[in-house]
């Protein structure tokens, strides 16, 4: 049997399925426990919107999460190579009302690629050397 095609709803709400992060059998378990139905068009109206919104709650929050990585992420690099943030907005003209906890993922990306250019990583060229010593050594 062909699965049922999905309405506008029903597509905005397993793309927010996706920004959350879940999995098709948590959002099965979520239909099946909080509204006793097993597939999306087996909700009425009134629970598609709870269901939404529910799923609008989970996918701001792993959001945030994603945001707070990446600024740790720009953090460790610019204290591993002794600076501070001062130096990191001075450096990349940052505004002071503009600073790292207001700025959301795509400003966060270019933040990150800019502070990898000023300090690549050298795990890599360490890796390759010491491979080289065990086969010679």
């Amino acid at each position: 049997m062909p699965k049922a095609e999905y309405d506008k709803q029903g597509k905005y709400f397993w793309h927010l399925v996706k920004l959350a992060g879940w999995n098709e059998e948590r959002v099965n378990k979520l239909l099946l426990k909080k509204y006793s139905a097993t597939h999306w068009n087996a909700l009425s109206q009134f629970e598609k919107r709870s269901a939404i919104n529910t799923m609008k709650y989970y996918a701001e929050k792993e959001r945030e999460a994603h945001n707070k990585r990446m600024r740790s992420m720009i953090m460790a690099k610019i204290i591993k190579n002794g600076l501070s943030k001062e130096w990191l907005y001075d450096t990349l003209n940052i505004k002071p009302e503009r600073t790292l906890s207001k700025m959301d993922y795509p400003e966060l990306i270019e933040v990150y690629k800019q502070v990898k250019l000023m300090f690549p990583d050298n795990e890599h060229k360490i890796n390759k050397t010491s491979q080289k010593e065990k086969k010679n050594g």
